[in-house]
């Protein structure tokens, strides 16, 4: 049975660009070629096969003509780590990419919106590609690691970036990812390694992104930016309830509209599962979640199916496969 139409709000795009400096790099990230002659992507934190939909734009076109997708968010690989290099590293690489990704975009303007990339390691030259990035290439925003919103102090740092974003419009997608001072912190766990760090670390290191970004008022002065967390949120949809109750018993004089505040976000489903989507549909609305696949690292059709199988009404799943969607991205036509 064939999928309904859908916008994906969380894919990556590793060709645009890039493919040529990865292939000559020697340190991480790069390119190298494996024992039995296939490409392998190789990061800080993995190794993995660079398959055809990451760097031919045609190949995922027909991918998703048959898997439903009228539309892809393509995002600046960020699990790549080049956006973290030091800023005169991450510069030539990162505007290589924007460039590349934007040509592909021009060519296929109906089946793509992209994020850039920026180079973090130096605040003042992010917000220069940001404004280049969204006013020359016509990139929608940019990806923000989730190093950087760990907590205020951090996200303090971001305060040029959004300056900016709120002047020229833009969207963000806060996706894990290291700061650039954490690129030599050894983080691997000695047992049960998959679901520690792909699991319970990456939903942590979201959740702490949700709770700077909301339950402070950093945002509030920021009209013009939309903001969106990958995963649903992280665990935030499972421990709303205990926050709240966490809050009137031990701080009574606090604010208690956290479920409104949550509503400054949108979050994408790439939690890929239909338990934790109905939970997050019942938390943030169906008007702030939004398809989203994480391809081409999942397969597409959990996410599809994701939807299909939730308790939600007709209405809710065609808010979350399109029309949140096409509403936010109204915004950057």
């Amino acid at each position: 049975m064939p999928y309904p139409p859908a916008i994906d709000m969380h894919s990556h795009y590793h060709g645009a660009g890039v493919v040529d400096v990865l292939r000559r790099r020697k340190a991480t990230p790069r390119l190298e070629v494996g024992a039995d002659g296939t490409d392998m992507l190789v990061t800080s934190t993995k190794k993995m096969v660079f398959k055809e939909h990451d760097r031919s734009i045609e190949t995922r076109i027909e991918f998703m003509d048959s898997i439903g997708l009228t539309k892809q968010l393509l995002v600046f690989p960020g699990n790549m780590g080049i956006d973290v290099l030091p800023v005169a590293e991450a510069i030539p690489i990162v505007t290589a990419y924007n460039d590349g990704l934007a040509e592909q975009r021009r060519r296929n303007s109906d089946r793509f919106v992209t994020l850039a990339g920026l180079p973090f390691a130096d605040m003042n030259a992010a917000a220069h590609e940001l404004r280049r990035a969204r006013l020359e290439l016509g990139h929608i925003g940019a990806i923000i690691p989730t190093g950087y919103v760990t907590d205020l102090e951090m996200l303090e740092r971001l305060r040029p970036l959004f300056n900016v974003a709120d002047e020229i419009g833009a969207h963000f997608l806060v996706h894990p990812g290291p700061r650039h001072d954490q690129l030599n912190i050894d983080s691997t766990t000695q047992d049960f390694a998959m679901q520690r760090a792909s699991v319970l670390d990456l939903q942590n290191g979201v959740s702490h992104a949700v709770v700077t970004l909301t339950l402070s008022d950093f945002l509030k002065n920021f009209s013009n930016v939309s903001v969106q967390v990958i995963n649903l949120g992280g665990t935030i949809p499972f421990i709303l309830e205990r926050m709240e109750y966490v809050v009137e018993v031990r701080t009574p004089d606090a604010p208690r509209d956290l479920a409104r505040r949550l509503r400054r976000l949108y979050v994408d489903s790439g939690s890929m599962g239909s338990r934790a989507l109905e939970l997050a549909v019942r938390v943030f609305g169906a008007d702030r979640v939004m398809l989203g696949t994480d391809f081409p690292f999942f397969p597409t059709s959990r996410a599809q199916d994701a939807v299909e199988e939730a308790n939600l009404t007709n209405e809710q799943k065609t808010m979350v496969r399109m029309t949140t969607a096409e509403t936010l991205l109204d915004r950057y036509q």
